[in-house]
């Protein structure tokens, strides 16, 4: 069931909570793509669902989220997944991310390491670097 919750500074974050087997199964939270949503995860979310919970978002700027304007960050986007957390009460979790999701990922296992279970980093970098910046900026302008 898709679900909304507000964070610090009021910005609504789409989620879904995927309940798997039960309490006490492993957590883990996927974050997508740049321009993408939490949907490019409904396989792995199919594939897991008997062995963790599962928690999936559209980040900020994307999919059925809040898109203010603003200057995005993978830090940003890291507290708006603790905030998520705190949310549906998940003290911890492993932490998965593909592309850009995998920068917030880090970001979070940076911020975040008490809340960090393990990470799971597909297609990403921790930096693109100042010439990839423009293109990177370019593309999120586009989406």
């Amino acid at each position: 069931m898709v679900d909304r919750f507000k964070t610090s500074v009021g910005c609504d974050i789409t989620y879904v909570l995927h309940a798997g087997p039960g309490t006490n199964a492993p957590r883990v939270a996927l974050v997508h793509s740049l321009a993408l949503d939490r949907s490019i995860w409904d396989g792995v979310v199919r594939a897991l669902a008997t062995e963790a919970q599962i928690l999936t978002l559209d980040c900020r700027g994307h999919g059925q989220s809040a898109q203010p304007v603003m200057t995005y960050t993978p830090q940003l986007f890291a507290r708006d997944l603790a905030e998520l957390m705190d949310h549906v009460q998940w003290p911890s979790a492993i932490v998965a991310g593909c592309s850009m999701g995998g920068m917030v990922a880090q970001a979070f296992a940076i911020d975040y390491p008490q809340r960090t279970n393990g990470l799971t980093l597909v297609d990403t970098t921790a930096w693109y670097g100042a010439e990839a910046a423009n293109a990177w900026r370019e593309r999120a302008a586009t989406a």
